[in-house]
């Protein structure tokens, strides 16, 4: 292999001492000056006798295009394929200048190898970039041919020691796309800021657009997502909010004792930009509601009964619609259930015996005349949210599997339908 080294040095130094033909600018995306050296092509025997050994000696590797000398890997990686038309001969350092301008004036920005559009070898002075085919770079061996191979295989020494960078453009505009038309900008994308397309997502639509920008307008109210396309990149502004404001849950108790206080929290998409809300308790009656302008609700129940919970929220764009659901006020005097709830801590499985009333209970029930033919079962964590939940409609033994949820505490409420007080019981999985 050291001969191999030796061979592919020796071919790369007689380009760069003997074929010279002049200097060329090269610009990054930012505008930084990298040269480039135009250089004659080999004869039509020299290009297939370097092609055929390339071959030869790598086997593993895919020929992507025939040997050159019109064009090597830096090239190929950081001018040719990102936008570049000029084939020219492109040295870590020429003419006082690196090809390292194309990361240190921030047109590429340093990142992991699962998002890199091009890679650096800095022990092998050679350049790639990232292939279509899984796994794989495609990079131009100096004046061998262009090759597809395996991150760490090829002709260069300590291929292990990689560098990655993608395409540090960015594009701007206010994430809320209105019904009328929003402007998104791009900006710091230096001489290659015309995109050569634009995606985003079904629910908005492609206004205008000019070199530097496109109006998007929204035509249902919902999340979406915008990109820009360029040469060899894609950038993006994602996730983007087209329209009115949308509730999609309401978190909070559906079960209150009459005399205490209940907090509920709106639940929407942060990128919509709500600036008010509006809570509405119907009937109202004698309850307090504290905070009915903001995303969070407070009640204080005086009443006993069943009443409609309603939310709706209003950005830039307006009114979004009600979002509704309800809750039950019940005396805690009137009524108690007791069920068995077993093993707990619980690691695996959680037994809910509907089964287990006790006399008491079914004394309870029939002075109140109320028929249990329906249950609701829930298990909250301590943030409030539903992690399971399940329907029965008789007495029966319920088996709950909890073996995916991570441990610590949660809340078991068992709602009976009878509009008196649920049964709710602190649960510690454990695994």
């Amino acid at each position: 292999m050291k001969s191999i080294y030796i061979l592919l040095i020796c071919l790369f130094v007689s380009i760069d001492i003997c074929n010279a033909q002049g200097f060329i600018e090269l610009y990054t995306p930012r505008g930084s000056v990298v040269y480039g050296a135009y250089r004659e092509e080999f004869t039509s025997a020299e290009i297939a006798s370097y092609t055929e050994e390339a071959r030869t000696m790598y086997p593993e590797a895919t020929i992507l295009a025939p040997s050159s000398r019109k064009y090597n890997c830096h090239s190929y990686a950081w001018n040719l394929t990102t936008g570049g038309t000029i084939n020219c001969w492109v040295n870590q350092t020429e003419n006082g200048q690196s090809i390292s301008n194309y990361w240190n004036d921030n047109s590429y920005k340093s990142c992991t190898e699962s998002v890199a559009q091009k890679i650096f070898y800095p022990s092998g002075d050679h350049s790639a970039i990232r292939s279509v085919e899984g796994g794989k770079y495609d990079s131009k061996w100096g004046a061998y041919p262009l090759m597809r191979h395996a991150p760490n295989y090829g002709p260069y020494i300590n291929m292990n020691n990689r560098q990655y960078y993608t395409r540090n453009v960015n594009i701007s505009g206010n994430k809320l796309i209105s019904a009328t038309g929003t402007n998104i900008t791009i900006f710091n994308a230096g001489t290659f800021r015309t995109p050569t397309q634009w995606t985003y997502s079904d629910n908005l639509q492609l206004v205008n657009k000019t070199n530097t920008s496109a109006v998007f307008k929204s035509s249902t109210n919902a999340a979406g997502w915008v990109r820009a396309h360029f040469n060899g990149y894609v950038t993006d502004i994602s996730p983007v909010w087209a329209g009115k404001p949308v509730i999609t849950d309401v978190l909070g108790e559906r079960r209150v004792p009459n005399g205490q206080y209940a907090d509920y929290k709106a639940v929407y998409d942060n990128n919509s930009s709500p600036t008010q809300f509006e809570w509405i308790l119907n009937p109202q009656g004698r309850n307090n509601l504290y905070g009915t302008n903001t995303s969070e609700l407070t009640i204080a129940f005086y009443d006993v009964g069943s009443y409609q919970l309603v939310v709706r929220a209003t950005n830039a764009n307006g009114t979004g619609e009600y979002f509704v659901t309800g809750c039950n006020v019940y005396n805690p005097e009137s009524y108690s259930s007791s069920y068995k709830v077993y093993p707990n801590p619980v690691s695996n499985v959680l037994i809910i015996d509907l089964a287990s009333l006790t006399e008491k209970d079914i004394q309870s029930i029939k002075q109140n005349n109320i028929s249990k033919t329906s249950y609701d079962i829930y298990l909250y964590n301590l943030m409030g949210s539903t992690v399971k939940r399940t329907k029965v409609s008789d007495k029966q033994q319920v088996r709950m599997d909890v073996t995916n949820l991570p441990d610590g505490y949660y809340y078991l409420i068992i709602d009976d339908k009878s509009g008196n007080e649920s049964e709710k019981q602190t649960i510690i999985i454990k695994h």
